[in-house]
């Protein structure tokens, strides 16, 4: 019975397909192009009964939540909707810990040497390639139900190979679209977290530091946003808002000389009051997925019955709360969900961490990360990271 209301629902995506195929437009990956497959992204929510329907003001954004509720490859449906420019997408199902580089896909950036470039998106082939970036989900018990969980954020970075931290020094600063729950009170539903410079010009920053001379036991994070949705930043412990991160050296499927490999974890929420779609019997995986609701991290921190993870799509919204309408037109820019600027052996203990890795990550019904960025060059605008 399921399969079957699944099997109607793809088909009826199928006939919106044929007839949903836009004229090729120059604005790139905003502006009325974001407009159009938004649009779609809106038919689609309605068929599917996706409420609120996530609103994305960038092209690439709106692909991977196509990609996501279709279980679809995304570079498909950005061919179908005729969208200009080209993107580089790596796509791990969910599995269970530990992860293992060797058995994911990456994307590649050309990452910057200081402060002031920036990471550029690239092929795995491009010798020129230093800095390399996986998204997938490891499977958690959740109330009895083996589900995905955890989402894994790996940084490959080739170019750092000195294992030594200097005390003071800033070791990495990374970006994660988080969202807050809350189970009651005034406030319920999901709170999308918004950095210095307010949805979606910013969200919140994880920062890595060392704490002392010496190797990665030294490393310390916190974490900076909006949690309370009053437009002033609050920060916490890493730990104390469901952030864990591990920095190792080592060799990698990348390379066989010892570099730096970064590690981050961060519960998901979904649930089945705000997506739905989610907990509907998947027809790619042939069960249910997802069975109880993730809600993230309880962090107490945030007050009695708050929670805090990643949602499932690609973050960050226009702004607050979760759902709300993107202006119209849609801002001809966002930033990427998922930056990261990390120190290497170039910037030293006094420099400022140097761009490494600039994407977007979408969490599919049947768990799979698609992580996805625009290529430059190829007539795709691109975003911009928050620092």
């Amino acid at each position: 019975m399921h399969f079957r209301i699944r099997f109607v629902a793809i088909l009826a995506v199928a006939a919106a397909l044929s007839i949903a195929r836009v004229e090729p437009a120059t604005a790139g990956d905003g502006g009325e192009d974001a407009g159009t497959v938004q649009s779609f992204l809106n038919s689609v929510c309605g068929v599917f009964g996706v409420s609120p329907c996530p609103q994305l003001p960038t092209v690439s954004q709106g692909i991977l939540e196509l990609a996501g509720l279709l279980n679809a490859r995304p570079e498909a449906l950005r061919a179908a909707q005729a969208v200009p420019g080209s993107a580089v997408y790596a796509g791990n199902v969910a599995i269970a810990a530990p992860v293992t580089l060797a058995n994911l896909a990456p994307l590649a950036f050309d990452g910057a040497m200081t402060s002031r470039g920036s990471a550029t998106p690239t092929q795995l082939y491009d010798p020129r390639a230093d800095s390399f970036f996986y998204a997938v989900v490891t499977l958690g018990m959740v109330d009895g139900n083996s589900q995905p969980q955890t989402l894994n954020l790996v940084y490959d970075y080739l170019a750092r190979t000195v294992p030594a931290f200097v005390k003071g020094e800033t070791v990495a600063k990374i970006s994660l679209p988080l969202a807050v729950l809350r189970s009651g009170g005034s406030e319920p539903g999901e709170l999308f977290v918004c950095g210095a410079q307010g949805c979606p010009a910013s969200e919140a920053v994880l920062r890595i530091t060392a704490t002392c001379t010496g190797r990665p036991t030294c490393l310390s994070g916190t974490v900076s946003g909006d949690f309370a949705g009053s437009g002033t930043q609050q920060t916490y412990k890493a730990a104390d808002v469901g952030v864990t991160f591990r920095a190792t050296f080592g060799k990698s499927p990348v390379s066989k000389h010892p570099h730096e490999i970064l590690t981050v974890q961060v519960p998901l929420i979904v649930t089945n009051a705000t997506d739905s779609y989610y907990f509907q019997f998947n027809n790619i995986a042939n069960k249910f997925v997802f069975e109880a609701d993730d809600i993230g991290f309880p962090a107490s921190v945030l007050g009695s019955g708050a929670s805090v993870g990643i949602p499932p799509y690609a973050a960050p919204p226009c702004s607050n709360s979760v759902g709300t309408a993107c202006p119209s037109p849609p801002p001809a820019s966002s930033t990427y969900g998922f930056c990261a600027s990390l120190a290497n052996d170039v910037t030293g203990p006094i420099g400022n961490p140097a761009p490494a890795v600039a994407a977007f990550v979408q969490i599919g019904t049947d768990g799979e990360a698609l992580a996805s960025t625009p290529l430059p060059g190829t007539g795709a605008t691109l975003a911009e990271c928050p620092f």
